[in-house]
């Protein structure tokens, strides 16, 4: 399970994608709480995804990041593709 640093860690970089992202494509502040939770969830994902397919990837710490940051921003990019917002 994520023990408290990693999930600290893991939120403070999605976070940062997500306002990334919502800075170069994002208009609305219900697109930027959107885009963060997509974030988030895709971040935790490939984190997941991570550790069980990649476990000899690059980490972050405890962290996968490659696989994590790739699922966070395609999530966001589906997400915005299928105009959620």
């Amino acid at each position: 399970m994520l023990s408290s640093p990693v999930f600290l860690l893991g939120t403070t970089i999605a976070t940062l994608l997500a306002a990334l992202f919502h800075l170069l494509r994002g208009t609305l502040f219900r697109e930027a709480v959107l885009f963060w939770f997509t974030s988030v969830v895709g971040f935790f994902l490939g984190q997941l995804l991570g550790s069980v397919f990649f476990a000899s990837w690059p980490m972050l710490g405890q962290i996968h990041i490659i696989p994590a940051v790739l699922l966070s921003v395609v999530a966001m990019f589906i997400v915005r593709a299928l105009k959620l917002c």
